[in-house]
């Protein structure tokens, strides 16, 4: 999950559209990212619906799928039902990752490319 997320305006503009409060919006949120790692291909929100989610989250069905059609709408997620920003995020925290194993290892001992550390 990227950085800022609890302070993203989009997130509380969504919740206000939906008549969620923000602690709903973010468990919608973390829910969906939650989700979205599981699946196959990562980033798809396919398999969720607003009556899962809303018991997940103890919030109502009706002003859940409200705040998934905002999320559509704003781009957040996209026609093709995936995170929109999915593939950015986690190229960032692959490159941190990168970095942690690298000061971790010695450039003897560095795991090579799709080995783990």
């Amino acid at each position: 999950m990227p950085n800022g997320v609890s302070l993203d305006p989009r997130l509380l503009a969504t919740a206000r559209r939906a008549g969620l409060n923000r602690g709903e919006m973010l468990a919608l949120w973390l829910a969906l990212y939650d989700h979205a790692s599981r699946n196959r291909p990562r980033g798809s929100l396919a398999g969720l619906d607003a009556d899962d989610l809303a018991a997940l989250i103890d919030a109502d069905a009706a002003r859940i799928a409200a705040a998934l059609e905002a999320l559509y709408t704003r781009g957040m997620i996209t026609t093709d039902n995936h995170i929109a920003e999915w593939t950015q995020v986690q190229r960032l925290s692959t490159e941190r990752v990168r970095a942690l194993r690298a000061r971790r290892c010695p450039d003897d001992q560095a795991p090579s490319e799709g080995e783990t550390a």
